[in-house]
């Protein structure tokens, strides 16, 4: 009976041209209307979720995305963290910032503000759940810096050696002859021999110093193995890494609690999605619309 009375509801306040109810979360029935609206929003407030993304695939997101706010409002619901509609007003003014419409958004901001209800709700029922209750150890704060050693956001100092290789057809054959190579000493020697001028030691340079794709490329490579050749020009670089030493910055309490409060951050978002994962499991959802029968296995 619940459920016939919501689906002549939808029927009467939806817009004629749009009025298939395509799946039912707990008792709210999700037309494809409401699809249409969700995807719209999300071009705005997280293209990444459909970016790239086929027509179809666009509409299965926007689904999924509606499903789970229906999670998170039952949980903000059930741990009394609900939003005021003061609360939604002051937090639409913020993002407006003087703007009367959202861009490229062709909907009532009705919509956009009941999204925002729902995100202010769960970011409540995050912090009073989830973050108080959330720590980390040394261990896992060690673990997660050396993850970080691999990456070029830890500054290193890097002993570095070249071999210059100008002519295109001249590239494989001397890459060959030194990619067994395991000493820096070895590798001078054969960049003065297949070598254009420049070739040999470079001696010791910061990582900073160096563009973006370079510091990817050093922050992780094996020490005194040759790299594979990079095109430059007509010709290509091949590197060696002699050494890389790095800063225990660990050891520097300002920037461990930088450190820590990442991961912290990290852990507490992991947490919360397996908060409502587990709360998604208890949910009665119902896909009406077979094109998008595929939408609960990908929610579980």
């Amino acid at each position: 009976m619940v459920k016939k009375l919501i689906i002549l509801f939808c029927l009467l306040t939806t817009p004629t041209w749009a009025i298939e109810i395509v799946a039912f979360a707990n008792e709210k029935a999700i037309t494809d209307y409401d699809i249409n609206v969700r995807r719209s929003l999300l071009k705005v407030v997280s293209p990444r979720k459909i970016e790239g993304k086929s027509l179809i695939e666009q509409e299965k997101s926007a689904l999924i995305d509606l499903i789970n706010d229906t999670a998170k409002i039952t949980l903000a619901s059930k741990n009394r963290a609900m939003a005021s509609d003061q609360d939604v007003q002051e937090t639409y003014k913020n993002m407006m910032k003087g703007r009367t419409k959202l861009p490229h958004f062709n909907y009532d901001i009705e919509y956009y503000k009941e999204y925002l209800k729902t995100q202010i709700a769960w970011m409540r029922v995050i912090q009073m759940r989830i973050a108080p209750n959330t720590s980390l150890s040394d261990t896992e704060i060690k673990d997660y810096y050396e993850v970080l050693k691999k990456t070029p956001l830890i500054p290193s100092t890097l002993h570095l050696s070249q071999i210059i290789v100008e002519e295109s057809d001249r590239v494989n054959s001397v890459f060959s002859e030194v990619k067994n190579i395991r000493s820096c000493k070895a590798f001078n020697e054969k960049s003065q021999l297949y070598g254009a001028p420049g070739s040999g030691d470079m001696g010791r340079i910061t990582s900073k110093s160096l563009a973006p794709p370079l510091q990817n490329i050093f922050a992780n490579a094996p020490i005194k193995k040759v790299l594979e050749p990079m095109p430059i020009g007509q010709g290509a670089i091949i590197f060696m890494v002699c050494s890389r030493v790095q800063k225990n910055l660990l050891k520097d309490d300002d920037i461990k609690e930088k450190i820590k409060f990442s991961l912290l951050n990290q852990k507490v978002e992991v947490l919360a999605d397996q908060y409502l994962h587990d709360y998604r499991d208890q949910m009665y959802i119902e896909i009406k619309n077979p094109k998008y029968k595929d939408v609960k296995d990908l929610l579980f």
